[in-house]
């Protein structure tokens, strides 16, 4: 049965199971480097969120803490029917990560009503983690569990995809490719469509559209 705790009881827990060291060996081994971290491993957090009640009072006072693991909590716990335009806009600027990115495209706004606004809003955004969110939120929307979505719906996001894949950042460049590899793995037809836009972003001038181009091309030729 899940537990409706206060964010003293939630924090008091996390800093308990915290390790340092664990989070310096995460910062070395995948890059996870910001401020605030407790080390604690996301198997952990999972579950715990289990025992969590948690809505969005409670979700917003708990992002508030300025606790890295208590952000990824946030992502794990909340439902995605619970969440809202507003807390994407006052969560999304946050990100300095591309696991806290990750966590909350595919846990909750990929899997919301707002996944579409999330996309759409923030796709073209100055900055390279909100811009990450924005695409690796349409990786998760394109997944075959979204039954609901249709080959043309996703089709519209190509020209978008095509005018930010002249980004240099990494963060940016992964989640471009990350987000047309999974369009083209939903169905026959989108896999021959992205492959047919993957050997045309190699042949681009833009050197990391063709990065990108190369990335998709390689995985989807071979499945």
């Amino acid at each position: 049965m899940k537990k409706k705790l206060s964010v003293t009881s939630i924090v008091d827990h996390l800093t308990g199971i915290g390790d340092e060291s664990y989070g310096v060996w995460r910062a070395n081994k995948f890059g996870i480097r910001t401020h605030n971290i407790l080390g604690i491993s996301n198997q952990h957090l999972r579950l715990f969120s289990k025992e969590l009640e948690m809505d969005e009072p409670l979700a917003y006072e708990l992002f508030s803490t300025g606790i890295y693991e208590a952000a990824l909590l946030v992502s794990y716990s909340l439902k995605p029917k619970q969440l809202s335009k507003q807390m994407i806009d006052d969560w999304i600027l946050t990100f300095t990560t591309w696991e806290i990115c990750d966590a909350f495209a595919l846990s909750l706004f990929s899997r919301s009503t707002w996944a579409t606004y999330c996309i759409n809003q923030y796709a073209m955004h100055e900055l390279e983690y909100v811009k990450r969110t924005a695409f690796s939120t349409l990786a998760g929307y394109a997944l075959k569990r979204n039954k609901k979505v249709t080959d043309n719906e996703l089709l519209l996001y190509i020209p978008i995809m095509h005018q930010a894949s002249t980004d240099e950042r990494p963060m940016v460049k992964k989640a471009i490719s990350w987000a047309m590899r999974t369009i083209g793995k939903r169905n026959k037809f989108l896999k021959q469509e992205l492959i047919e836009q993957a050997i045309m972003m190699k042949q681009a001038p833009n050197e990391h559209t063709r990065w990108i181009g190369s990335d998709v091309y390689r995985e989807l030729i071979v499945k």
